[in-house]
C-alpha cells in the first residue's frame, strides 16, 4: 500500500491550524521533516486557507477525480485475467 505523503502532510496541517499555527510556521515544520517531499509553499498555504475556513476534508478533489481514470480502466482488466 503506497502511503500517499500530500495527505500526511494535509492532516498535519489540519491539526497544526485548529491549534493556531500560522502558515509560515507550518511550512518550516513540513520542510523540516518532508525536506523536497514537502508541499509547495502556495500550495500548502493555499490548504491552510481551506481549513482555516472550516474545511475538514484532507482529501486532494483534483487528485481523487484523477485517480479515478487510472483506476477504472484497471479494474475493467482484473476480471479477464483471473479467469483466463
Amino acid at each position: 500500500m503506497d502511503v500517499d505523503v500530500g495527505q500526511i502532510q494535509r492532516i498535519i496541517i489540519t491539526f497544526l491550524v485548529t491549534k493556531g499555527i500560522v502558515s509560515a510556521e507550518i511550512y518550516h515544520r513540513l520542510s523540516a521533516v518532508f525536506k523536497s517531499d514537502t508541499l509547495s509553499h502556495s500550495r500548502l498555504f493555499e490548504w491552510c486557507a481551506h481549513f482555516r475556513s472550516s474545511r475538514q476534508s484532507v482529501n486532494d478533489d483534483v487528485q481523487a477525480a484523477a485517480s479515478v481514470g487510472k483506476v477504472l480502466p484497471a479494474l475493467s482488466e482484473t476480471p479477464r485475467e483471473l479467469f483466463s
